[in-house]
């Protein structure tokens, strides 16, 4: 009995002691750079922890243009549902409004061209021919708007906004977020403490 209780105890204070993502009471956790979120259909979309054996689990995936450091690629790995969002914006020279362009699957991979957002429903696999939910952005419809930039430190700050278009129907929804990136620590093998 005496060996129950102990299990009991150790249980329950392990469990009122786990910090989850609803945890208000930890003043050190703040959400204040390295994320990305942005509604899209109804839904807020950010990056997650996935689950499974690779060391580094956190789907916000940053890269840099290596010929010129100027363009970068936001990757983020939504779990439900379960979608990538690839957001490039081209030529960064600092703070300002950066107009999104249209893109398409037949340039597919468009890669570091223009400033564009694609989204591809990766239940069907990476490949765009097989997805009836690929959504690309309209030009003329929307910007990134970079209010923090310094390219020496791989800082990148800003928000979007952007009208996207359905490959399968031709149906238009709004996609609108904001990003605060800062390469120097950016851990993507780190849990952030909001997740």
């Amino acid at each position: 009995m005496k060996f129950l209780n102990l299990i009991l105890l150790i249980s329950f204070f392990i469990i009122s002691t786990s910090c989850t993502k609803d945890d208000d009471n930890d003043p050190e956790c703040v959400k204040d750079e390295n994320y990305f979120t942005a509604e899209f259909d109804g839904e807020t979309l950010e990056p997650y922890w996935r689950s499974g054996l690779s060391p580094c689990k956190y789907t916000l995936n940053i890269g840099r243009n290596p010929q010129d450091q100027n363009d970068w690629v936001l990757r983020i790995g939504i779990e439900n549902p379960d979608i990538n969002i690839n957001m490039y914006i081209k030529d960064i020279n600092g703070v300002g409004s950066y107009p999104i362009e249209t893109g398409a699957e037949s340039e597919l991979p468009i890669r570091f061209s223009k400033t564009h957002i694609y989204i591809i429903d990766e239940s069907y696999g990476n490949d765009p021919n097989l997805s009836i939910y690929n959504y690309f952005s309209m030009g003329d419809t929307g910007s990134v708007e970079i209010t923090t930039y310094d390219d020496e430190s791989g800082i990148l700050v800003g928000a979007f906004s952007c009208t996207m278009y359905s490959t399968h129907n031709g149906e238009e929804k709004e996609i609108s977020g904001e990003f605060n990136i800062n390469l120097s620590t950016l851990d993507t093998c780190q849990r952030p403490c909001w997740l």
